[in-house]
């Protein structure tokens, strides 16, 4: 008899080039997680004819699903132009990657240019999407090339923010990524559990995703991966190959909410994906994938409470009010992460007690930007 240990254990995953078809996976796909927990979901068809007897038949096994949950650390991968080990994991929860691109500048006036804006060279015409709030003092602005090329010597102008700087040099491009929603296009993953000697497989799985920080500890995120249970076999543990970047702490984040800066201790954002299984009967297991059907993003805030002359959490709650989101985690290059949202609304406030002190725990509606844009709630990006 074998004792399986669970902290042996390792999870690898990779983009599927087929739907639903699984990849090989290696201890270079490994990616290093807390808490891990794999849960099967085969459907069982209780047979209860009439007869003579009340004993039962024996069921028959249809659709076999699974899910795998785990964490891992909110980090980079210590180099701008190297996509953090989470990379993959996190577009099989639908977020869309951008590589990132930087041009330095003078000083910002009327700043800061704000997370997911556009940017226009005056001269050049060329346009950018703004990753991370860049504010006066800093030597470079962060952001996804849109359109044509920016240059030296050129003013930008911020599109939402109005924010204006003088360009110098020419843009150096891989620089760091940009994550955002998508609602096409999203991949599946193959994911194995490996436990200490057996492996539990899932084929065309996507997920869901929630970041959660606390101050004075590394944010993580926590991936709830839904697919085709295909097997589990006995297999001896890969050599995983782990990147060794420290995580930032939540510490000196900057968090501007609605142009105010609250004293709070924690934040936890969840894209609210709903998951579900495309099954097929042409399919032996039942189930092509699973697949994104929707998203409903929200956040949770603590904050002390303040005078309504200073902040009206209550107010902004009673009209709806909209307004900006944005923090940043790090100051390493490669392992500074920033999170952003454009319009964000207090959908409830309930009151609470910290050491004595007046708190809201607040619950915000992410949204995205203009009713002809989409695919911009939330930005993340790793610099």
């Amino acid at each position: 008899m074998a004792t399986l240990l669970s902290r042996q254990a390792i999870v690898a995953g990779k983009i599927e080039v087929t739907e639903g078809t699984a990849e090989t996976l290696a201890g270079t796909d490994a990616l290093l997680v807390y808490d891990v927990a794999f849960t099967p979901d085969v459907a069982t068809f209780e047979r209860t004819p009439a007869r003579s007897t009340l004993s039962k038949l024996p069921s028959v096994r249809g659709v076999k699903l699974g899910t795998l949950t785990f964490r891992t650390e909110l980090k980079g991968s210590g180099s701008v132009g190297t996509a953090p080990e989470w990379d993959e994991f996190l577009q099989g929860c639908g977020f869309a990657k951008a590589a990132v691109s930087s041009i330095a500048i003078g000083a910002v006036t009327g700043g800061p240019f704000q997370a997911g804006e556009t940017i226009t060279g005056g001269t050049s015409s060329g346009t950018g999407r703004v990753v991370g709030d860049v504010a006066t003092g800093a030597s470079v602005v962060t952001y996804v090339p849109v359109s044509g090329t920016l240059q030296s010597g050129e003013v930008l102008t911020g599109g939402t923010s109005g924010a204006t700087a003088t360009t110098s040099g020419s843009p150096t491009a891989s620089q760091g990524f940009e994550f955002k929603p998508a609602s096409s296009s999203v991949p599946s993953l193959t994911l194995a559990l490996f436990l200490d000697g057996i492996r539990h497989l899932l084929v065309g799985a996507r997920g869901n995703v929630t970041f959660s920080a606390v101050v004075g500890e590394p944010g993580f995120m926590e991936f709830t991966f839904t697919g085709v249970y295909s097997s589990t076999t006995d297999v001896a543990m890969p050599t995983a190959t782990y990147d060794t970047t420290v995580p930032p702490v939540f510490l000196g984040v900057g968090l501007n909410f609605h142009g105010f800066t609250p004293v709070f201790t924690t934040l936890d954002f969840d894209l609210g994906n709903v998951v579900e299984p495309r099954r097929n009967a042409n399919d032996s297991l039942g189930a092509k994938s699973a697949i994104i059907t929707g998203r409903s993003p929200t956040a949770t805030v603590d904050p002390e409470l303040d005078l309504v002359a200073n902040f009206d959490f209550f107010g902004k709650l009673r009209d709806g009010s909209q307004g900006r989101f944005a923090c940043s985690m790090g100051s390493t290059a490669g392992n500074k992460v920033t999170v952003s949202s454009p319009k964000c609304q207090i959908d409830g406030l309930a009151g609470g007690d910290r050491n004595g002190i007046a708190t809201g725990t607040l619950t915000l509606n992410l949204a995205t930007s203009t009713v002809n844009t989409g695919d911009d709630e939330l930005q993340i990006g790793v610099l």
